[in-house]
């Protein structure tokens, strides 16, 4: 027999090869079967899916066995044109959604649930973002304190060093001018990097208010979500 799409109304079926209103190959999938040795999980799962499929197919008295393999759902009823996998069952592609013959609603409903779907997709990788982001500003912290730290006690000692050698120094006046140059050099060294470890705490500052303000919005859209 020709496989054809068993949702009410729908005339689509595979003869050939077949084309959608995008000019993508339509598909044809099977009528979802009770799944029995996989666990009881997997049993119940698919006894709910096969039941929705059907409610959805809409069709009086439709309940096809094992042997009616021809009647199948196509591709123009899923929202993304392929079903889902069984334990991906808050996708909304879990069963066919659109089209469904005299239920106009079916279109909005599917767009709101493939909006929410989205959504619970998009939620780890933003908490990932953001967790990643603070421990950036915090390694970038330390690395720059270190480098501080360590600059701060090595120019001090050199330009102490420095200072007491030019006081007591008997050298040459161009031996008193090069030690002048690397005081001067050490301290200048000195300034630059507080002064950049100041605008690092500026932007650390601004950055860290940034992402307060992702999660917060993540976690108020979770709220209006449930």
């Amino acid at each position: 027999m020709v496989n054809s799409c068993a949702v009410w109304g729908c005339t689509n079926c595979c003869i050939s090869k077949s084309v959608d209103s995008q000019g993508a190959i339509r598909s044809f999938y099977d009528i979802p079967r009770v799944i029995s040795h996989q666990g009881s999980q997997t049993k119940e799962l698919s006894i709910e899916r096969r039941r929705v499929w059907l409610a959805r197919i809409n069709r009086e008295d439709f309940n096809p066995g094992p042997g009616q393999r021809h009647y199948k759902v196509c591709s123009d009823h899923f929202i993304t044109g392929k079903k889902a996998e069984l334990f991906d069952k808050t996708n909304p592609d879990w069963a066919p959604s659109l089209k469904l013959g005299p239920t106009p609603q079916a279109t909005a409903v599917s767009d709101s649930a493939k909006k929410r779907y989205d959504r619970i997709q998009a939620r780890p990788k933003k908490q990932t973002q953001s967790t990643a982001g603070f421990a950036l500003l915090d390694l970038q912290k330390e690395n720059i304190s270190l480098t501080l730290a360590t600059s701060n006690v090595d120019v001090d000692d050199d330009v102490s060093a420095l200072a007491d050698g030019l006081s007591h120094t008997n050298e040459e006046p161009d031996m008193m001018g090069m030690m002048r140059m690397e005081c001067q050099r050490l301290t200048s060294e000195n300034l630059e990097l507080k002064e950049k470890l100041s605008i690092f705490h500026v932007a650390q500052n601004h950055l860290r208010v940034m992402l307060i303000r992702q999660s917060t919005t993540l976690d108020w859209s979770m709220m209006c979500l449930w």
